[in-house]
């Protein structure tokens, strides 16, 4: 079994619109959780600011880590 990516600040995160795993903190009921969720990085147009985009929604993301493999293909 391939070892997992390590987590990365994500001030080092792709910004050619590659796709990866995002991690930000949440508050839920007085603790953070973390949600972790697919993102990529949109660079703005004249009316947005660049962002990292989850789910078409702007979000704010601490860390990330590539995408692992697809499974192989499945037997018949």
């Amino acid at each position: 079994m391939a070892s997992p990516e390590k987590w990365r600040p994500i001030e080092t995160a792709p910004k050619d619109g590659t796709r990866f795993l995002a991690c930000e903190f949440l508050l839920s009921p007085g603790r953070p959780v973390a949600h972790v969720f697919m993102c990529h990085y949109w660079a703005g147009d004249h009316q947005n600011a660049p962002q990292f985009m989850r789910y078409g929604a702007g979000s704010n993301p601490t860390h990330w880590t590539p995408l692992p493999a697809p499974p192989e293909g499945r037997e018949k």
